[in-house]
C-alpha cells in the first residue's frame, strides 16, 4: 500500500492510501470464501453452493464486507507507518478504481505530535508538614463555636460580637424592593423576619451593622444605606436604599468547655475523654497536612509539565472538557445558593475559566499519556474492576449496576485510562527532586486557601 498522510492544523489530518489491485483480489477471495462457507441458499446444503451463485446472489455484500476489511487493513497500517494516533475518524471514503485497485480517502482527528520533556528529577518545592499547638487550639475553638450555646442578653445595648435577631424591609425610593418575581438573593438581602445577624463590620452589607449599635429589643427605626459597587443585582449597584428595622432580640453565644462529659456528649459515645478527642483532632489535623502537601505536588508537578512543551490540541476534545467544567461549576454554584440572574451575567467569565481548564486537561492527558508509554506503565483488569467496585460502593449500588451505566455513557474505558494517568503522574512525583520550604507550613496554607475560596 502507498500511504500519505498530511497533516493539518488543530490536529487535524488528510490520509490517503492506494491499495493495489493484488491486495482486493486477496481481500475479496477471503470474503467470498466466508460468504461460500456461512451463506443459506434454498436447495444447497451450507458450503455446498456453487461459487458463481454465491458471487452473483451475494455480489453487493461481498463488496461490502471486502471494502470494509481493506479499510480497516489500510488504517492499521497506516497507524504502524506514520506512528499514528487516531483519535477519530471524521469523514472517509473507498473509492474503487477502474483498475480495480481501491483509494482510502479520510478525514483524522490525529493525537498531537511533540517531544516529551525530561520529566525525572524536576523541581517541587512544599510547604512543611507540622501540626502546632496553636493548630490544635483553632480547632478546639472551632468545635467549641459549633456546639456553643445562646443566650438572652437582658441588659446593655446591640455591641458587635453578639447577635441581632431583626425584622428588616429595604425600599428604593419609596417602593419595596421585594416584589412576587423577586429572586431569592433579592429576598435576602431586603426583606426577612426573624434574621440572626452576627454583629461584624465585614457581616451582610458594608455598614449595616453599624447602623445596627447601640439600639435595645424592642427598637424599631429607620437608616439609609449604599449598596456596595459590586453588588449582584446590576440594576442596584451603588442605590441608595432605606431599611426599616425592628431589633426583637439580642443574643450571645456561650462555647462550653472541653470537659469528658461534653466530649462525649457531643460525639455520641464515641469518644470518652477530652484527652482522647484531642489526640484524635491531631491526627485529623496531621491527615489534612499530609493531604495538602500531596494536592500541592501534584499541582506544581503538573504545571512544571505544562511548562516544558506546548502543542496543538483537538478543538473537540477542548470543547467536551470545558463544557464539562461549565456544568460542573454551575452546577456547585447552584448548589451554594448563587442565584440564577448571576450566573447568567457572569456567562462570559464562567466559559472562559472553563475553557482554560479544559485546555489544561487535555493538554495533560497527552502528556501523561506520553509518558505512561516511555515507562511502559499498564493497567489490568482486577485494577479497572477494583475501581468499579469503589464507585459503586460510593454510589450505593452493585458493581453491576455500575457497569452498565458507565458502558450506557461511554465511559468504561475512561476508567482504564484515569488510571493510567494516575500511575504516570504518580511516577512524575515519586521521582521528583523535592525540597521543603520552611517558611510555609502546610496547615497554614491550606486554611488561608479556604477563607478566600
Amino acid at each position: 500500500m502507498t500511504i500519505n498522510l498530511t497533516q493539518g492544523e488543530k490536529c487535524q489530518a488528510t490520509l490517503t492510501v492506494e491499495i493495489p489491485v493484488e491486495t482486493v483480489t486477496v481481500a475479496r477471495e477471503g470474503v467470498t470464501k466466508q460468504f461460500l462457507m456461512q451463506a443459506k441458499v434454498p436447495g444447497y446444503r451450507p458450503g455446498k453452493v456453487p461459487r458463481k451463485l454465491i458471487e452473483k446472489r451475494f455480489a453487493s455484500g461481498i463488496k461490502e464486507e471486502m471494502e470494509k476489511k481493506l479499510g480497516e487493513q489500510a488504517m492499521s497500517e497506516a497507524r504502524q507507518k506514520e506512528d499514528l494516533h487516531i483519535l477519530a475518524v471524521m469523514k472517509d471514503e473507498m473509492v474503487s478504481n477502474v483498475d480495480e485497485s481501491y483509494t482510502l480517502r479520510a478525514d483524522l482527528l490525529v493525537a498531537p505530535s511533540f517531544e516529551l520533556p525530561d520529566y525525572k528529577g524536576i523541581p517541587i518545592e512544599l510547604p512543611k508538614e507540622e501540626v502546632t499547638d496553636e493548630h490544635l487550639e483553632t480547632l478546639i475553638e472551632r468545635w467549641k463555636d459549633q456546639h456553643a450555646d445562646y443566650a438572652d442578653v437582658e441588659e446593655g445595648a446591640l455591641e458587635m460580637g453578639h447577635y441581632a435577631v431583626i425584622d428588616y424591609k429595604a425600599t428604593l425610593d419609596g417602593e419595596p424592593l421585594v416584589k412576587e418575581d423577586s429572586p431569592p438573593m433579592s429576598r435576602g438581602f431586603f426583606e426577612r423576619d426573624e434574621a440572626w445577624m452576627y454583629m461584624d463590620e465585614e457581616a451582610f452589607l458594608p455598614g449595616f451593622c453599624g447602623e445596627l449599635l447601640d439600639h435595645k429589643p424592642g427598637d424599631e427605626f429607620e437608616f439609609k444605606l449604599t449598596l456596595p459597587e459590586d453588588f449582584g443585582e446590576e440594576d442596584l449597584k451603588g442605590k441608595e436604599v432605606e431599611y426599616a428595622v425592628k431589633l426583637t432580640k439580642i443574643m450571645r453565644k456561650d462555647p462550653p468547655e472541653l470537659t469528658d462529659e461534653k466530649v462525649k456528649e457531643t460525639s455520641r459515645g464515641e469518644f470518652e475523654t477530652a484527652e482522647d478527642f484531642t489526640k484524635d483532632m491531631r491526627e485529623r489535623l496531621e491527615q489534612e497536612s499530609t493531604q495538602h502537601v500531596e494536592s500541592v505536588k501534584t499541582q506544581k508537578t503538573m504545571e512544571y509539565l505544562h511548562s516544558l512543551v506546548d502543542f496543538d490540541l483537538p478543538e473537540s476534545m477542548v470543547a467536551q472538557e470545558t463544557q464539562s467544567h461549565v456544568n460542573r461549576i454551575v452546577n456547585d454554584s447552584q448548589q451554594r445558593g448563587v442565584d440564577e440572574n448571576m450566573l447568567v451575567e457572569k456567562e462570559d467569565e464562567i466559559v472562559d475559566a472553563a475553557s482554560a481548564m479544559g485546555r489544561r486537561d487535555v493538554k495533560a492527558k497527552f502528556i501523561l499519556n506520553q509518558i505512561s508509554q516511555a515507562e511502559g506503565l499498564k493497567v489490568n483488569d482486577q485494577e479497572v474492576m477494583q475501581r468499579i467496585q469503589l464507585m459503586a460502593a460510593q454510589a450505593r449500588m452493585s458493581p453491576k449496576k455500575a457497569i452498565r451505566i458507565l458502558r450506557s455513557n461511554g465511559q468504561l474505558n475512561s476508567i482504564a485510562e484515569e488510571i493510567l494517568f494516575g500511575k504516570a503522574l504518580d511516577f512524575v512525583k515519586e521521582n521528583a527532586s523535592v525540597t521543603v520550604d520552611e517558611g510555609q507550613n502546610a496547615l497554614d496554607q491550606l486554611w488561608d486557601e479556604s477563607a478566600t475560596a
